[in-house]
């Protein structure tokens, strides 16, 4: 019983680790977005959507991080690679 409440907790935590880093760069991006107005709509649209993506690489990398080093890795590394093409093609 108290390993099943323990494990309820530990994951509780963690997908409120998850969202808040999403959030985080959800919002980050929209600052970003909101405060250079020389995008078009269209343009701002392919960004949310790439941080979007970078949001779930960033999540799913922290979710396998205890479980699984290799899937982990490789979403961060995928994850990084994502997000600095968006920052390159935002410099741009």
């Amino acid at each position: 019983m108290i390993s099943s409440e323990n494990k309820r907790a530990d994951a509780a935590k963690e997908w409120t680790m998850y969202i808040t880093v999403s959030c985080l760069f959800i919002l980050i991006v929209s600052v970003i977005g909101f405060f250079a107005p020389a995008y078009s709509l269209q343009d701002l649209l392919f960004r949310l959507f790439d941080a979007v993506i970078i949001c779930v690489l960033a999540v799913n990398g922290l979710y396998f991080l205890r479980k699984n080093k290799g899937v982990a890795c490789l979403s961060f590394l995928l994850c990084f690679i994502n997000m600095g093409l968006l920052i390159v093609m935002m410099i741009h």
